[in-house]
């Protein structure tokens, strides 16, 4: 699935390419290990998730003791890679071999299932294949990559420095950032801002007892005053003081909440009666209620009274 993703998001770059062209191409050692590891892994894992809970660690460890000499000898016999158990040091050119025919190429093993194109010479091969052991009519068919040939870590050739196009991650990180900056400041709360002032011109209220009680629509508010900045600043009115939790909500219920339904031009029951109606209504501006009794850090919340009436 990752990988057909990443296909479909750089599918401009990728159709652009030359199929022929050796700077595209690489070294797939790493890809043949998985090959011949995966299926042996992924049989030991099936056959522990079939015991279920009488699984044991004993179990686990034997299914997933692996011979270390495993893939050298899966390698050996396997038809993916060229290797052949001689001494001459002549023949170890033989594991330099490349061809697109056969069981990791594009034919069934011969030439003349290849595509005209695959036969002929492309300048890119010049320097990376040695053209004197291929075939003369069908030079890029098949070859020997040169012993001069430098190859980087992630298995491309180095003459050119070639990386795979990997641009997704960004586009998808732009379009995120579009979408965020497109939505209103009451739908967004920036929890990673250290500091979040606000002035109480609505709901809050300080109570004598030390808590401090807010009632919040969307939730915005009262979210980014419970959890994210390192630092929040309260600004509250004397008129937003009262005895305790019972008087805090009725304050709500009969001045802010009908208060600030009349005020937002909303079509709340409470804007036509000027009491709180425990309506049902979509626009309901009293939906998130909180109480705060102390702050793990005391250094994080600061409440500022100001000596005047603010808000409802």
């Amino acid at each position: 699935y990752t990988i057909f993703r990443w296909m479909l998001y750089e599918y401009d770059a990728l159709y652009l390419k030359n199929n022929l062209d050796l700077r595209y191409k690489r070294v797939r050692c790493e890809e043949y290990i998985a090959a011949i590891f995966a299926p042996k892994l992924s049989k030991a894992i099936y056959a522990l998730s079939d015991l279920g809970d009488r699984v044991t660690l004993k179990q686990i460890r034997k299914r997933l003791a692996i011979n270390p000499l495993y893939i050298i000898d899966e390698l050996a016999i396997c038809s993916l890679s060229n290797y052949h158990d001689m001494v001459s040091d002549v023949d170890a050119f033989v594991a330099t071999k490349e061809s697109n025919q056969g069981i990791s190429g594009i034919s069934d093993g011969t030439s003349k299932s290849l595509p005209d194109s695959y036969l002929y010479l492309n300048e890119s091969h010049i320097g990376i294949l040695g053209l004197s052991e291929s075939s003369p009519s069908s030079i890029g068919a098949s070859s020997n990559l040169t012993p001069y040939t430098k190859i980087d870590d992630h298995g491309y050739f180095s003459l050119w420095n070639y990386q795979e196009p990997n641009t997704f991650r960004n586009r998808i990180y732009q379009a995120n950032k579009a979408a965020i900056e497109e939505m209103s400041l009451k739908q967004v709360v920036y929890f990673d801002n250290p500091e979040y002032i606000m002035k109480q011109t609505s709901e809050c209220k300080e109570l004598k007892t030390g808590k401090i009680f807010n009632v919040d629509g969307n939730g915005n508010r009262v979210a980014a005053i419970l959890y994210g900045p390192d630092k929040v600043v309260l600004i509250v009115g004397v008129n937003k003081i009262v005895k305790n939790i019972e008087q805090a909500v009725a304050r709500n219920r009969a001045i802010s909440g009908p208060a600030n339904a009349k005020r937002l031009n909303l079509s709340t029951p409470c804007v036509k009666t000027g009491q709180c109606m425990e309506c049902k209504s979509e626009e309901r501006i009293c939906c998130e209620y909180t109480v705060i009794k102390r702050q793990r850090n005391p250094k994080r919340m600061h409440v500022i009274f100001i000596n005047d009436t603010l808000g409802f």
